[in-house]
């Protein structure tokens, strides 16, 4: 489902048109501006509610009451047209991962960055868009690993997943494995070392250098050495 855009209350049009003065665009108002901090908070609060805390771009979910880890993002970046500032369907929720990743790519087509006026369909993106297109038409996602993959023929996948990193995951995954298998394989060590069968813990250093293999073939690795040891 395409993401939903946020719809300004009286309120926030009051602050954003005092904020810019008459005759000035309201999406151009200044994304840092103390006094439209609140315009920015119901923003933020929408978005979170809307995307039930999944980012739009690598779809992980991060529950977060108080909103740290999470960042708004503006998808053609403020600071290459900040005219889109405020422009509701320029704004999306992202984490601070694909936030940082993504930086000031600007994710439309050379055509439409000769537009006038904001690019209003998908055609205009060279990457994956909120709100023109559907995440699970580009993508979809290995479960075990977290590797998202792009569906075939999806050049906007590919351009997103480079543009975002989002083959970060996997990696912070893979590297979460092999701090486990570090950790069980310290702990392992020491029982042996208690036992101090010199030719086992050989044994078991020679095992941890040849050893490339899941994290399951791991555990029986450790449950056969400590059986050997026992």
């Amino acid at each position: 489902m395409s993401s939903m855009e946020y719809e300004y209350l009286p309120e926030d049009s009051q602050a954003l048109r005092s904020h810019v003065g008459d005759g000035q665009d309201l999406w151009g108002a200044d994304w840092g501006a103390s006094d439209l901090e609140p315009v920015r908070s119901r923003l933020k609060k929408f978005h979170m509610a809307n995307e039930s805390q999944r980012c739009v771009y690598c779809r992980q979910q991060i529950i977060d009451q108080h909103a740290i880890h999470w960042n708004i993002d503006h998808i053609v970046p403020k600071s290459v047209v900040p005219d889109y500032s405020y422009f509701p369907k320029n704004l999306a929720l992202c984490c601070w991962g694909c936030n940082q990743a993504k930086g000031k790519a600007d994710p439309r087509t050379r055509q439409a960055v000769k537009h006038a006026s904001y690019p209003s369909e998908a055609r205009h993106y060279e990457a994956y868009h909120p709100y023109f297109d559907e995440w699970e038409d580009h993508f979809y996602m290995d479960e075990d690993s977290l590797v998202i993959i792009p569906r075939k023929g999806s050049a906007k996948a590919k351009k997103t997943i480079e543009m975002c990193r989002l083959k970060r995951l996997a990696e912070i995954k893979a590297q979460l494995a092999m701090d486990a298998k570090e950790s069980r394989a310290i702990d392992t060590m020491r029982e042996l070392m208690g036992k101090g069968n010199q030719s086992l813990i050989l044994k078991f250093i020679a095992a941890l250098d040849d050893f490339s293999g899941s994290k399951a073939e791991f555990s029986q690795l450790v449950r056969e050495m400590q059986i050997t040891g026992s």
